[in-house]
């Protein structure tokens, strides 16, 4: 597993965060990885409020870069090296900016921040799952504390294999307990391409589908649990119509504090998860913080 280098915390000075720096500190703490906290002025904002307020827009990088110092001064825990930037210009554009030219390898973040309404993640935060080119740790504003158990979703797919990396890591850390999830959907209840395939397919019962599944899993899981004997962890095969559903509800009934999941996974009558809308669905509305590891580019 390729060890973190380089974190970037995403600031909006909202309560969640809070809880986002703390947290990157301490996996920079555990990694030796270089930490960076950038604040981003919304120029678009900054443009409304000029106008009706008459700011001056040279004073503003200058009062954000002092408020930043303030801010990580007041909350940071941990006594170690964090380097500061403002920027003005487009949140997320220049978010991905900050984390290409530090080739970070993570983007953490608050899950809501000051987008955010209600329960659901806010939409900075999901646009950046979606199309940072990093992998994103989002934190809840209420997650204070290590994480005490984690859930790790697998599909059996590269991106998979990553995610499960990353998840042992934290809770190697954390001293967390981790569940590994596959969920599959009942084969009478397939769509598109694999429903046509359904219908030239001998006879499959669930049943045995789930047993099948239940061994590939644990045969999945093996490489990776070597070395890992004090870890406290179970496997959890799920039958569901609706993928995002499953992993949500588990997520409220085991108590999890940190959903691991890949944001593209692979299609096929055994492993079918995390194709775009499901991977969002679970971002938005995990009870939870979440980290999303994205696949490795070539």
């Amino acid at each position: 597993m390729k060890a973190l280098e380089q974190i970037v915390v995403g600031i909006d000075f909202s309560r969640p965060c809070i809880n986002a720096l703390r947290e990157a500190v301490r996996m920079a703490q555990w990694t030796g990885a270089a930490l960076t906290v950038v604040h981003v002025v919304d120029l678009a904002a900054l443009e409304a409020m000029g106008e009706q307020f008459d700011i001056k827009k040279i004073d503003v990088p200058k009062r954000a870069g002092e408020r930043l110092k303030d801010f990580v001064a007041q909350h940071l825990q941990l006594d170690i090296p964090v380097k500061l930037e403002t920027a003005v210009g487009h949140p997320f554009e220049e978010l991905v900016k900050v984390c290409e030219s530090h080739q970070a390898d993570l983007l953490v973040m608050g899950a809501q921040g000051n987008s955010g309404k209600g329960w659901r993640t806010g939409v900075l935060a999901t646009n950046c799952v979606r199309r940072a080119p990093v992998e994103v740790l989002l934190v809840r504003g209420f997650q204070d504390q290590r994480f005490k158990k984690l859930l790790v979703c697998v599909d059996f797919s590269d991106t998979a294999k990553l995610a499960i990396e990353q998840g042992l890591m934290i809770a190697r850390q954390d001293r967390a307990e981790v569940e590994f999830l596959f969920v599959f959907q009942p084969i009478n209840e397939m769509t598109g391409d694999l429903a046509a395939f359904v219908q030239i397919m001998p006879p499959v019962n669930n049943v045995d589908y789930r047993k099948t599944a239940e061994k590939d899993l644990e045969i999945f899981m093996q490489p990776f649990l070597e070395g890992y004997a004090d870890l406290d962890f179970r496997m959890t095969v799920i039958e569901s119509s609706r993928v995002s559903d499953a992993i949500i509800a588990r997520a409220n009934d085991s108590g999890a504090d940190l959903v691991v999941l890949g944001t593209r996974g692979r299609t096929g009558l055994k492993r079918l998860l995390f194709m775009g809308t499901t991977a969002e669905r679970i971002v938005s509305d995990a009870p939870c913080s979440v980290l999303t590891v994205k696949p490795k580019t070539d």
